[in-house]
């Protein structure tokens, strides 16, 4: 179950779950890994689960006990607008007939975790697995769906309410801050750095800056070898997939001994050009498995060709200016502002959360943002 994949829309991780027990956060997170977007019923080996948040030589009574405690468990989401209250599950128990944890999610909810778009995180159960505070994964959710942003601020009263606590610096420091961010340093594929704000007066803790950065895997030799064999594929090196930041993307979902394997395998396998890291991947995790993949690379290069095209249609559709007509940028931009905003959450994955804040917040950085969006899409055309 740690290989499983959890994705989720960003207003998870930002909601209040201070009441979850961690118990309850690791089971809530394991149930929602690997969700199709299209099934919202699911049937679970309870065996599986119970090792996962730790309940592995518990009574079966006790495992029944968190299922029903978490199934009472709604999730607050807070909006500038309103407070929404989600129930997540419209089915959650544990079948002692058949051992099994029975899952439906509720209508509402369900979109969270099937059908966001663009504004999402995801990880694997690896890294929440051994953590041992509800406080790390809180976190942990949080870092992840601010890691596109490099660094955020929160302030003092911002992480109280986040954890359901009213802690002054020394003791948020010292009971929640420090231990968290070790466990997240050790166990997880993010780094954090924290910086302590002041109130610029009194000199005082308002708040902490942190910094998140994705850990850099070590290459051993023997992949560096294996990458080194695979660029002799003449169509692999062509492609010039394989790089630094592609391996590490790979290492990041396939352990480095079946990395190493699947390019050997895919040395011998690729006899055509691609231009996918997606179709590479395929080809290195189909080593094991009996399926067809000679018609997906047709498939991934026509999406390739799409988006390009899109990206193309989109830039086109911003009226550009000539050079006299530059004082008047701010107007331009105001009436370019869908089309800015669409280039910048499609081509620049911007989150359209974080734009939609600073047109409240800060129009003067918004406007900026659209400038520099605008100036971008006239360099490139």
């Amino acid at each position: 179950m740690r290989d499983r994949e959890i994705s989720h829309h960003n207003s998870i991780s930002q909601g209040k779950l201070e009441d979850f027990e961690l118990r309850e956060l690791k089971l809530f997170l394991a149930l929602m890994s690997d969700v199709e977007k299209n099934k919202s019923y699911y049937e679970y080996s309870h065996l599986d689960i119970k090792k996962f948040i730790g309940m592995g030589d518990q009574s079966l009574k006790s495992f029944s006990s968190i299922i029903k405690k978490l199934q009472k468990r709604v999730l607050i989401v807070s909006t500038p607008e309103k407070e929404i209250n989600y129930s997540i599950f419209t089915i959650l128990v544990f079948n002692h007939k058949n051992k099994t944890v029975e899952v439906e999610y509720s209508p509402r909810f369900f979109p969270l975790i099937s059908d966001f778009k663009g504004n999402f995180c995801k990880y694997k159960l690896k890294y929440i697995e051994p953590l041992t505070s509800k406080y790390s994964v809180l976190f942990y959710m949080l870092f992840k769906s601010n890691q596109f942003k490099k660094d955020f601020s929160m302030s003092i009263e911002e992480i109280n309410f986040k954890i359901g606590k009213s802690f002054r610096s020394d003791n948020l420091e010292r009971r929640v801050l420090e231990p968290t961010i070790e466990e997240i340093n050790k166990y997880t594929d993010i780094n954090i750095e924290v910086i302590k704000e002041r109130n610029g007066l009194k000199n005082k803790i308002s708040g902490y800056k942190f910094i998140v950065s994705k850990k850099i895997i070590e290459v051993s030799d023997l992949l560096e070898k294996a990458v080194k064999k695979a660029k002799k594929n003449i169509y692999i090196n062509k492609s010039k997939i394989l790089n630094d930041e592609s391996i590490q993307i790979l290492l990041s979902e396939i352990s480095e001994q079946d990395l190493i394997k699947g390019l050997n395998y895919a040395y011998t396998k690729i006899n055509r050009e691609f231009k996918a890291l997606e179709y590479l991947k395929k080809v290195i995790l189909s080593i094991d498995e009996t399926i067809e993949i000679s018609n997906e690379i047709e498939i991934l290069e026509n999406k390739e060709i799409e988006q390009e095209e899109y990206y193309k249609e989109l830039k086109e559709n911003v009226v550009l200016v000539e050079e006299e007509q530059e004082n008047n940028l701010s107007e331009i931009v105001k009436e370019n502002e869908d089309q800015l905003i669409e280039y910048l959450v499609k081509v620049e994955k911007t989150d359209i959360g974080t734009l939609h804040s600073l047109k409240k917040k800060s129009k003067m950085i918004y406007e900026n943002t659209l400038k520099r969006a605008y100036n971008k899409i006239k360099k490139e055309l």
